[in-house]
């Protein structure tokens, strides 16, 4: 659990032993949600474990790292699990151009003696 979302739980009036949610009631409290929201495409619980990796690896996440949180044996699972936005997908692109803020600001930095070599 993070930091932050722990010491937002740890202020919750109330006891603060045992679990957050009691047993089973996420589920249904999260259904509940979703019914009221009253959303113009169904939401499963499960998508949620999608929209997390997708912005995990979008947010500079490693996909070995994600493996290891999502509990995957195979990289090709996590794959599955981490669906890029074409957006992103641009924007990891943009990284190869050309920019001549870099090339001005690179061509001031000093010349290191290992880049001589």
């Amino acid at each position: 659990m993070r930091q932050v979302v722990y010491n937002v739980l740890s202020e919750l009036p109330g006891p603060h032993d045992g679990r957050v949610w009691p047993a089973g009631s996420i589920r249904t409290a999260f259904e509940n949600s979703i019914e009221a929201a009253n959303l113009d495409r169904p939401l499963h619980f499960h998508d949620l474990r999608h929209h997390f990796a997708s912005w995990y690896v979008m947010r500079g996440g490693s996909v070995p790292a994600l493996q290891q949180i999502l509990g995957h044996a195979t990289l090709a699972m996590t794959m599955r699990y981490s669906h890029l936005s074409p957006n992103h997908l641009r924007d990891e692109m943009s990284r190869t151009e050309f920019s001549p803020r870099l090339a001005q600001a690179r061509a001031q930095e000093p010349i290191s003696e290992v880049a001589l070599l």
